[in-house]
């Protein structure tokens, strides 16, 4: 499934900055991405490919370990 991580760009408008294909099984999972610029929201199949129930779940705002 496609992972996609989103920033911020100069004019305030969100821009994908990373987009790759991870294997995502049942239970939980975890995936530790490293970007260059700072994250403000990521989420599996961003870019609503899959078909989904519930697309709004996809994404969720990035937090500050």
């Amino acid at each position: 499934i496609d992972v996609g991580v989103y920033t911020e760009d100069e004019s305030g408008k969100e821009k994908l900055i990373y987009l790759e294909k991870h294997k995502i099984s049942d239970g939980k999972n975890s995936i530790k991405i490293i970007v260059d610029k700072k994250p403000i929201k990521a989420g599996i199949d961003p870019l609503y490919k899959l078909i989904d129930r519930n697309p709004n779940d996809n994404v969720k705002s990035a937090e500050e370990a």
